[in-house]
């Protein structure tokens, strides 16, 4: 069985770089176990990725809770900011 998270609620849009960040969720009710019994760790649950306004391209992710079971979804409000690095 292949699970994705489905995209919900966190969205932001980033004009510069005409990319929309999104916020998946989990793979509930299965625990990984039964998400993934050969052991991989569902990458596309628990995760935000940027993609393309125009074309819809997978630009990159990153996965806040590998082989979450613990509704801990990437849902949360995201929000883009300019930080000026000091160091």
């Amino acid at each position: 069985m292949a699970a994705a998270g489905t995209p919900w609620d966190g969205m932001a849009y980033d004009p510069d770089l005409d990319l929309l960040y999104v916020g998946a969720g989990n793979g509930s009710p299965w625990n990984s176990a039964q998400r993934s019994p050969g052991g991989g760790d569902n990458l596309f649950l628990a995760r935000s990725w940027p993609s393309s306004r125009q074309t819809g391209k997978y630009v990159w992710h990153f996965q806040e809770t590998p082989r979450d079971s613990w509704d801990y979804t990437s849902t949360q409000p995201i929000i883009l900011a300019d930080i000026r690095s000091t160091g």
